[in-house]
């Protein structure tokens, strides 16, 4: 089904590239409503001639289920709004629980060759937000805050299975391939947890700080991961007074388009079952 942990990826491997193909529409008497027959599209290949095929079904094409569960079309019929539209009618471009609905990529994303990097660098400040992880990918945003305190997001580096010495170098790679030196930013954010050092037999160890330092990196500064009230900020920086407007109203954070893990994940975040903040 459409929805919940794994829809951007299902999508993006079955459904994107093989739509399903849209055949006539049936009314059903029993249950009173329309629908339409989903066809499927032709299976594709990847580069080593491995095959994939999906192959929509909606929950008319369960019979079985329609015949045991008298009640389950009927269930169905009174979802509304996005959650119908998923379940009912199989749609996958659609997707409920979205914990930053603010989003409006008409906004939020900026072509990169539009955003001044000369003009950047003498006018507002500079950072760096670098969230650690070697099994789990490493990510660093450069971000520029100008005058007013707007906030552009102009590259990112995500890359997964790197020590953080290879992560150091590479982090100042990127900024001397942008023109940048370690002067030029304001503050390197981390996570608090890059300056444990400690072993569980108490052994001193360097930290994940330590070493970025000893590599070159300056300026580094922890920054607070308490999720409820940084998301609260994140949320209010998306924020879009009216979204019909068709102006050149600019919100307080966006996002250049080169910056590819953050326009595809931040919009599909979804709610946590426990924890709706």
């Amino acid at each position: 089904n459409p929805g919940g942990i794994g829809h951007i990826w299902l999508k993006r491997r079955f459904v994107d590239p093989m739509p399903p193909i849209k055949g006539e529409m049936i009314h059903s008497d029993k249950h009173d409503i329309d629908y339409c027959i989903l066809d499927p599209s032709p299976p594709v290949k990847d580069d080593d001639g491995n095959e994939r095929w999906y192959i929509p079904a909606t929950v008319f094409d369960n019979q079985a289920l329609i015949d045991n569960d008298k009640k389950y079309v009927s269930f169905l019929k009174s979802l509304t709004g996005v959650k119908r539209k998923m379940w009912l009618n199989g749609e996958w471009d659609e997707m409920s629980g979205l914990f930053f609905n603010e989003w409006n990529a008409a906004y939020h994303v900026m072509a990169r060759k539009s955003f001044d990097l000369e003009y950047a660098k003498e006018n507002g400040r500079m950072y760096r937000c670098i969230d650690y992880g070697t099994s789990n990918p490493f990510v660093c945003l450069f971000v520029w805050v100008d005058e007013d305190g707007r906030v552009v997001v102009f590259d990112e580096i995500y890359e997964a299975g790197l020590t953080p010495t290879v992560q150091a170098k590479f982090i100042l790679d990127r900024g001397r391939s942008l023109g940048l030196n370690e002067d030029s930013f304001y503050n390197t954010i981390v996570d608090p947890s890059m300056k444990t050092a400690t072993h569980d037999s108490g052994t001193r160890l360097k930290s994940v700080v330590e070493i970025y330092i000893d590599n070159g990196l300056q300026h580094i500064a922890l920054g607070n991961n308490s999720r409820v009230q940084g998301w609260g900020v994140f949320k209010d920086y998306l924020h879009i007074d009216d979204p019909d407007f068709t102006g050149d109203y600019i919100p307080y954070l966006r996002f250049c388009d080169n910056c590819v893990r953050c326009i595809e994940t931040i919009p599909v975040l979804t709610t946590d079952d426990n924890n709706i903040e």
